[in-house]
């Protein structure tokens, strides 16, 4: 594969789901690859290599599927059905089984439709035209795709084609399974989307939700539509609105009344479709969810490379050039791997667990890149910056200190959760040590080596089980230093991963010699460090905030509203260990009341802090 250097051994293709697809006494058309290839009827145009063919590589059922692997060279390569008669057709639909490898690096797909001939390209329109920032591709074991045809409805001649377009950049390769074409059943709609969705909202910001249905089925419908939606106390919000005389193939976004949620929360939302009679009750529901969270993100990057590898070289020195502007704001681990060059030290230093995070990750050629461990970056150097910076501007519900005692080499982090978390999660800590400027010459041109994976604790595929309710909480990890490794070029990196969806949610990182040395601290007897509950709470026109320092020393205590803005500093300076309370009287810095709504509290101190909502209610 041009532009990468593949592991030297054979990988088993992935298991994957023998669902079937649906059996429905509705299909005008079904295909499975699994007999003759070109399949009866079916045409190929060629204008590169490799072209579309029958593969064993993976499937959603049966053993083989059709498939377009990627090339250097550029490639335009159509995969078309036989002709198909629409003309009785209500509401036709076009359902396939798909996967793609690399497909975030920036494939192109296109369903393309001629109503004249099979073969002249210049005959095809393009009905969906697919991106990865418009269109979601797993594996085989996901939902179908589906194209909606009833533009063509009516016609008696309808040619299809799956078109791939690609590059030696794009890197991506298709594959396609179970290919049916079908008209629905004849009383059938669905709730297609909900919104908002997957992204982190501003906290005290009114927003409108929406749900976008659809009729699936060959009648005019008149329906209800149900939108709920549920924070971690359960439904906070439950509004129903109708649709009329709403026909076949046809969709409508219903906007629902305004909804202001929390900051700090993890919200679902579920838009439901109530028809009486629906012949399909598997599309009725459709779920999302947001957060309104206001801790910065601070990504991880896992970045797979190797001293021999040329294609390396280029990412390397982008990402060196990039890390030391970005302070302790990103996390980073280069894992060594033992090809092309087996003389590669960093991996010679740590193979056992060199290799268990090559396979954790399915890694097979180098360079490779993961952000936050599930965003599947690739080898291109640019766009590993990118991924980074995007990283920067999400958000997260906690935030993570870290302090390093070298008497007894262990480190120790404070994981302050300021957010509710997602229902279900399993967090779990992972600690890493790595190191910088590591001279060694492996044959690509790389000399110095920096962020270079040592050692992880406790282990590769498990961590550390960890606390996800509000507050602050501190675990401790015996890390012992080789002696071959230079002090002042360790890092401390850890990360904690919700192991259910496999996100991180937060990493950390900082050189030990930044996070300094806890000897003589006398943590057992400290008092404990955080807010209180503020008393009275919701209050009008003032509270009372308790908390505690566990050290003596410079603090802050200011008062931030749902945005994020500051909006009253109430005390900064020195002060002493123990139990204190300072009241807000409801006032900015600028002596003017605040309206009604929710704060929030920060403690900082010693690199430690803690937050608290507070609701002013006039």
């Amino acid at each position: 594969l041009a532009g990468l250097l593949v592991v030297p051994a054979v990988q088993a293709a992935p298991v994957q789901s023998t669902v079937p697809p649906g059996d429905r006494d509705d299909n005008l058309f079904t295909e499975g690859f699994e007999t003759a290839w070109p399949p009866a009827g079916w045409a190929t145009i060629q204008t590169g290599s490799p072209t579309w063919g029958r593969s064993n590589y993976d499937h959603h059922t049966g053993t083989y599927s059709a498939a377009v692997f990627w090339s250097s060279s550029p490639q335009d390569e159509w995969l078309v059905l036989p002709a198909i008669d629409l003309s009785g057709a209500i509401n036709p639909k076009l359902e396939w089984y798909e996967r793609a490898l690399n497909w975030a690096t920036g494939g192109h797909h296109m369903i393309m439709a001629s109503t004249t001939s099979q073969t002249d390209m210049g005959s095809f329109s393009v009905i969906a035209d697919q991106t990865p920032g418009n269109h979601s591709i797993t594996d085989f074991s996901g939902e179908p795709a589906t194209v909606n045809l009833v533009s063509l409805a009516g016609q008696s001649t309808v040619y299809l084609a799956f078109r791939y377009t690609g590059t030696a950049a794009t890197n991506d390769s298709w594959f396609i399974d179970d290919v049916r074409i079908y008209t629905p059943s004849g009383h059938d709609v669905g709730a297609v989307s909900v919104s908002p969705g997957g992204g982190n909202l501003d906290g005290g910001t009114p927003v409108t939700p929406q749900v976008t249905v659809e009729n699936f089925g060959q009648s005019d419908e008149s329906f209800d539509v149900t939108l709920d939606i549920s924070d971690s106390g359960g439904v906070v919000y439950s509004q129903t609105m109708s649709v009329t005389a709403l026909g076949p193939g046809l969709q409508e976004v219903l906007n629902f009344p305004n909804f202001t949620p929390d900051p700090g929360e993890y919200y679902d939302l579920s838009g439901s479709t109530m028809l009486a009679g629906d012949g399909d009750a598997g599309n009725d529901t459709a779920l999302s969810d947001f957060t309104t969270y206001f801790d910065q993100h601070v990504p991880i990057a896992f970045f797979f490379t190797n001293s021999g590898c040329p294609p390396c070289y280029i990412p390397n020195l982008l990402v060196d050039d990039y890390m030391p502007d970005q302070g302790n704001n990103v996390s980073m681990l280069r894992i060594h791997v033992w090809w092309p060059y087996g003389g590669d030290i960093m991996y010679l230093a740590n193979p056992a667990q060199s290799q268990a995070l090559v396979s954790a990750f399915g890694v097979n050629a180098v360079p490779d890149f993961y952000l936050d461990a599930t965003w599947a970056v690739g080898y291109d150097g640019p766009a590993m910056i990118a991924a980074m910076d995007e990283g920067k501007t999400w958000k997260s519900p906690m935030h993570m200190d870290l302090a390093w005692d070298d008497s007894i080499d262990q480190l120790t982090v404070n994981e302050v959760v300021t957010g509710a978390i997602r229902p279900g999660a399993n967090y779990q800590l992972f600690w890493v040590i790595t190191e910088d400027n590591i001279v060694h010459a492996g044959g690509n041109g790389e000399t110095v080596h920096h962020q270079a994976f040592r050692h992880q604790w406790p282990a590769i595929v498990s961590g550390d089980n960890v606390l996800s309710t509000p507050g602050t909480h501190s675990y401790s990890v015996s890390a012992p230093l080789d002696g071959s490794w230079v002090y002042d070029n360790l890092r401390a990196t850890v990360w904690i991963r919700d192991m259910n969806s496999g996100d991180v949610v937060q990493s950390a990182t900082a050189f030990l010699t930044e996070i300094g040395d806890l000897t003589g601290v006398e943590t057992p007897t400290a008092p404990a460090f955080g807010l209180a509950a503020n008393h009275p709470n919701p209050f009008n026109p003032k509270t009372s905030i308790d908390f505690a320092l566990n050290a003596a020393g410079p603090m802050s205590l200011r008062i931030y509203d749902s945005a994020g803005r500051l909006v009253r500093t109430l005390r900064t300076g020195v002060m002493d260990a123990g139990p204190h309370s300072i009241t807000w009287n409801g006032v900015d810095d600028a002596g003017q009341p605040v309206a009604s709504g929710v704060y929030l509290a920060r403690l900082e101190s010693a690199g430690q802090s803690d937050s608290r909502k507070l609701l002013l209610a006039k």
